[in-house]
């Protein structure tokens, strides 16, 4: 495999122009794409449960690190882990916003704060964050009030709470 293409196809969750950088910057630490596929795929299990087993043994960081090319390579393989990660959690992030800009232009900020467990101000931040929120007034609409403002929400109107297991809200 070319390492080149290898990167590119490794790297996805960088962005297309640094992925050829970051790909040079890991073969230079002694990690390939292969190994890095690995580490995220299994989110760094294996280098955990390698690094645990040696700690049981007492046996030293240099010594288990030199199955996985070394601890330079270990340690690019986990920054690369954590650039993954961070993507990852931006993404989901980015989404949820819309998501809840998409409910709020039905439902107040009580109530989909209310049905996901979090705050009003998280739900706020959250849509405003997804570059939302000055594109939907009934964002700030006040609680309980329809998105013109004047009549009570009707109970059919509202957000459903999630349930428990035993079907209770």
């Amino acid at each position: 495999m070319d390492d080149q293409v290898g990167w590119q196809q490794v790297l996805v969750h960088r962005p297309p122009h640094e992925r050829d950088e970051a790909g040079t910057r890991l073969q230079g630490s002694g990690t390939g794409p292969a190994h890095v596929a690995q580490v995220l795929l299994d989110a760094g299990d294996a280098l955990v449960a390698a690094a645990t087993a040696a700690e049981a043994a007492a046996e030293g960081s240099e010594r288990w690190t030199q199955r996985f090319g070394g601890a330079v390579a270990v340690a690019a393989a986990l920054t690369e882990l954590q650039a993954h990660a961070a993507a990852v959690l931006e993404r989901a992030a980015t989404l949820r916003g819309q998501v809840y800009a998409g409910l709020l232009q039905q439902h107040s900020l009580a109530e989909v704060a209310r049905a996901q467990g979090v705050s009003r101000q998280a739900v706020h931040r959250a849509a405003r964050t997804a570059g939302v929120l000055h594109e939907h007034p009934a964002i700030l609409r006040p609680v309980g009030l329809s998105s013109e403002g004047r009549r009570p929400v009707s109970e059919g109107d509202r957000l459903q709470q999630p349930t428990d297991r035993g079907g209770r809200r």
